[in-house]
């Protein structure tokens, strides 16, 4: 898996965002807030297709080339509190 986000004081801090790899693509998986390393508040999962050149929306960095499903597919959306799951969680499929 790979990651994209910051560290402050060698924690992970801020907006974080995973991603699994699919050769040659990397597909976003989950994103949300990191709080001194531990997920807290909004995360979102997103359910994706085999990845295709005409399936995806390329984002380039630096450093990564991400793909994003056209249709913007969210799978789950829910809250975490000190790294645990919490509250209602809405699981959407497709």
């Amino acid at each position: 898996m790979l990651e994209r986000g910051h560290y402050r004081n060698g924690a992970k801090d801020g907006v974080w965002e995973h991603f699994y790899s699919v050769r040659p693509y990397n597909v976003l998986e989950e994103k949300g807030t990191m709080i001194n390393g531990f997920r807290e508040g909004l995360w979102e999962e997103f359910y994706h297709i085999e990845p295709t050149s005409d399936s995806y929306i390329e984002m380039r960095t630096d450093e990564l080339t991400v793909y994003l499903p056209e249709s913007g597919v969210l799978f789950s959306r829910g809250m975490y509190e000190n790294d645990k799951k919490v509250g209602i969680w809405e699981f959407l499929y497709p």
